[in-house]
C-alpha cells in the first residue's frame, strides 16, 4: 500500500516567506554595492567594461529574483490548494 500524503502547512508558508526574504536580501545587498561603487570615480575603457558587465549582472539577478518570486508563488498556491482540499474532504465526512 502506498504511503499517505503528509503536508506541513507551516513549512510551506515558511518556504514561501523565505524565498521572498532571500530575494529582498539580494536586492538590498546589490543596491548597497552599487551605491558604494558609484562613489568611486574612474574614467576610461575599464569603466565602460564594468558598466557592461554590471548590466549583465543586473539582468541575471533580475532573472533569479523573478524565478524566486515564481517559485514562492507556486509554493503559496500549493499550500492553499492543500488546505482547501483538506477542508473539502472534511466536509464530505460531515
Amino acid at each position: 500500500m502506498s504511503q499517505p500524503i503528509q503536508v506541513n502547512y507551516a513549512a510551506l508558508e515558511n518556504a514561501q516567506s523565505q524565498m521572498q526574504s532571500i530575494s529582498k536580501t539580494i536586492d538590498g545587498r546589490l543596491d548597497t554595492l552599487r551605491s558604494q561603487l558609484q562613489q568611486m570615480q574612474w574614467n576610461g575603457s575599464d569603466r565602460e567594461a564594468y558598466q557592461g558587465y554590471q548590466a549583465q549582472w543586473d539582468s541575471a539577478v533580475a532573472d533569479i529574483n523573478a524565478i524566486l518570486h515564481e517559485i514562492g508563488a507556486a509554493v503559496g498556491v500549493a499550500n492553499q490548494n492543500y488546505i482547501t482540499t483538506e477542508a473539502n474532504n472534511a466536509k464530505v465526512w460531515g
